[in-house]
């Protein structure tokens, strides 16, 4: 009897173990994700003797092969005018043996980004950059989702704003001092930022170096964009995980 009682104990203590290791599995976010990466394909990044865009496309690389399993991805060109899609695709929700289903997904994925990216970048118009705008349409893929999934995104681009509304370039960042500190301050009406709200952002600003322009005026510059997006994406609610600044 003890004997058959000491068995009951012992099932009732792996029931509960079971119990915890699956809530584990759930708080420890092993669900997917909604993952977007912006792909800069403005002139701006096409210029100097290195141009920063292939290692943009370094940074779409990285991203699309490491997307975890059980995720929604978009990867959009942008320049000047609407985003042009260049990959959308599901991750398997079982990686599989050795994660062979998830690489194989993911390798697949990039295949086909690679070639709609030589097929459709012509449509993008590389006259300008209108990061805000496309921020925009970010907020809206997301807001779409009805995954419930984590929310990362991935920009890669030379942060440098020219549009219709807004131009600040390095040259011109110095300008935007006041606008930067109303952002950062939250003090900005509604509606003049995207909801981007649970967002994780992670920023690869790669550009090439202004001609006649000293180093030191190209670092306070450099400095002037990452505070003013930072503030941007912490206004629209985003979380900014990192911010890496690379030039050529």
């Amino acid at each position: 009897m003890k004997t058959f009682i000491k068995f009951l104990g012992l099932i009732a203590c792996f029931l509960v173990l079971d119990t915890l290791f699956l809530g584990m599995v759930v708080t420890c976010g092993w669900a997917g994700e909604d993952r977007v990466i912006l792909l800069d394909c403005s002139g701006s990044v096409m210029m100097g003797p290195r141009s920063p865009f292939q290692s943009n496309l370094d940074v779409v690389r990285k991203a699309i092969l490491t997307t975890p399993k059980d995720s929604q991805l978009y990867v959009l060109g942008f320049g000047k005018s609407t985003p042009v899609p260049f990959l959308t695709a599901r991750t398997p929700k079982i990686a599989g043996p050795q994660g062979k289903n998830l690489k194989s997904s993911v390798e697949a994925a990039f295949r086909v980004f690679e070639l709609n990216l030589k097929q459709r970048r012509s449509e993008v118009n590389s006259s300008g950059t209108d990061i805000e705008g496309t921020l925009f349409r970010v907020a809206r893929i997301f807001a779409e989702s009805s995954t419930g999934a984590n929310r990362v995104l991935y920009i890669a681009s030379d942060m440098q704003q020219e549009s219709e509304e807004k131009k600040f370039t390095l040259r011109r960042m110095a300008t935007y001092r006041s606008q930067l500190k109303k952002t950062s301050s939250g003090s900005l009406p509604p509606g003049s930022v995207p909801d981007l709200r649970g967002v994780k952002v992670h920023v690869f600003s790669q550009f090439s170096d202004a001609k006649g322009m000293s180093t030191k005026s190209i670092e306070q510059a450099v400095q002037a964009l990452r505070e003013y997006w930072t503030g941007y994406l912490k206004g629209a609610g985003a979380e900014v995980v990192s911010y890496k600044t690379t030039n050529y």
